[in-house]
């Protein structure tokens, strides 16, 4: 009869515990963070007013990342990084917006290309920013996908 128990158990664990997971929960900095997903380039009205390039707002050209998996993104406990940083839990996180930190990284960031990004993740501050979450992109790998046959 403990037999059965245990295969019984092990059955709920491993049918159950994939089909019921959540998000991916990733951390603000200073955790280093590796996500993966699509590059995509997107125009946006930026200043004077980020409202509408028709209508005199100047083309901010930014680079985004299509995550694999939408991920969960939250403070580290107990971590404190200064009184001006305001990050805050955000769910559901499906885009990203980038920061390139290093120019040999901007030869990889193609529209289309499927990545592996490392970096650092911060909330949005500026109307600069057009994601709740931006990473800042210390190292990028590309993968294999139909554009790039790496």
């Amino acid at each position: 009869m403990n037999f059965a128990k245990v295969i019984w158990f092990f059955f709920i664990l491993f049918t159950t515990s994939t089909a019921f997971a959540g998000n991916q929960l990733v951390y603000y900095e200073p955790s280093i963070t590796k996500l993966t997903g699509i590059i995509k380039i997107k125009v946006s009205p930026g200043p004077p007013n980020y409202e509408d390039i028709k209508h005199g707002d100047i083309k901010e050209i930014g680079y985004y990342l299509v995550l694999d998996k939408p991920v969960d993104v939250n403070l580290l406990p107990h971590v404190k990084i200064s009184d001006d940083v305001l990050n805050e839990p955000e769910k559901n996180m499906k885009v990203i917006q980038l920061v390139i930190m290093h120019d040999r990284d901007w030869v990889k960031m193609k529209e289309g290309n499927r990545v592996l990004l490392t970096g650092t993740l911060f909330h949005w501050f500026s109307g600069h920013h057009h994601t709740k979450v931006l990473m800042s992109v210390n190292k990028v790998a590309l993968l294999k996908n139909k554009i790039n046959k790496k």
